[in-house]
């Protein structure tokens, strides 16, 4: 076929399960590229989930391209926030998604009860985390000694 050349790249999940994806990098490109190329794809189909079911990335109204494009810069221009937050915290109880979009809720609301009961239901939903965090991986040094 006339073009540039496509390769088809296999990788086999520890589930059994066989993921392919094509690409037209050179032949002497290394697995280990291929393979964080290829799984690239699932981190940013997660960011467009995350900001259509959490910030309303596809709930527009708008008539014309400024609108439009107006919404989607102040959507990405969130999410990025929210990202670099949890970047920044070494991904260690970081706000996500869910919990930044009930305490928006709640201080629009008004009422500081409300704020305060949100502040005390995150907070003790970092603490579970932790807990799980560091069960997990005491799971995990357990099977690696094995």
């Amino acid at each position: 076929m006339p073009g540039p050349e496509c390769w088809l790249f296999l990788r086999k999940q520890a589930d059994g399960k066989i993921k392919f994806a094509f690409s037209n990098a050179s032949a002497d490109t290394p697995k280990e590229e291929l393979l964080r190329a290829s799984t690239m794809r699932w981190s940013i189909e997660q960011l467009f989930q995350e900001g259509k079911g959490y910030l309303g990335m596809d709930h527009y109204e708008t008539r014309s391209y400024p609108g439009w494009y107006r919404h989607m810069t102040l959507v990405i221009l969130i999410m990025h926030f929210c990202w670099r937050s949890a970047w920044s915290s070494g991904k260690k109880n970081y706000i996500t998604l869910p919990l930044a979009r009930q305490l928006l809720f709640a201080s629009l609301t008004g009422d500081p009860q409300c704020v305060m009961d949100t502040i005390k239901t995150v907070c003790y939903l970092f603490r579970r985390a932790e807990i799980a965090r560091i069960s997990h991986r005491k799971k995990v040094l357990e099977a690696m000694r094995l």
